[in-house]
């Protein structure tokens, strides 16, 4: 019998970065092991980001608020998220194929794991032009306990499940375990 994974939501808050969403999105799509379900919190963008996004609807979900910060636009991903784990995904990051399969393995393999980050790299396009990705995320996860309802995002970029621990960035998904 085979172990079935658990469900990861990806959580991308989003504001005036519609010229990167595409590359985050399609990076995100494309994941080795495919997420559950994609949510884009539009925190009140004033540029092409509704515009932009409209190919992508039928794939991902799309929730709009007035602009209240990053923060609020996670906390509103959080409430609509499903998933087993939650995926924080910045809006002008791109993820290599197997990053969301690689959280996954160490949340799965350490259940006292409460969630991961890596670190991130500098790439270059042919043209040379010097973009900003990721090898998986880049920052650290910062949680506040809400009761029984789980955690609420105060910033951050990672992958976790709903229960609350600290990591260390390297190349690799890093572990936090509880206490």
């Amino acid at each position: 019998m085979t172990a079935t994974r658990g469900q990861v939501s990806i959580i991308v808050p989003t504001f005036n970065r519609a010229h990167y969403l595409a590359a985050t999105l399609d990076s995100l799509l494309a994941q080795s092991e495919p997420a559950a379900e994609i949510i884009v919190v539009n925190d009140g963008s004033t540029d092409a980001t509704t515009t932009m996004l409209a190919p992508y609807r039928a794939r991902i979900t799309y929730l709009q608020q007035p602009n209240r910060g990053k923060s609020a636009a996670l906390n509103c991903g959080l409430a609509q998220a499903s998933g087993d784990y939650i995926w924080v995904f910045d809006d002008d990051d791109v993820a290599c194929p197997d990053a969301l399969a690689r959280h996954l393995a160490v949340l799965e393999q350490q259940p006292e794991v409460g969630f991961t980050i890596s670190g991130s790299y500098r790439c270059h396009d042919d043209a040379g032009s010097g973009a900003f990705g990721t090898a998986v995320t880049a920052g650290r996860l910062y949680c506040t306990r809400m009761g029984a309802d789980g955690w609420r995002i105060t910033s951050a970029n990672g992958s976790g499940r709903g229960s609350g621990a600290t990591a260390s960035a390297g190349a690799e998904p890093k572990a936090g375990a509880e206490g």
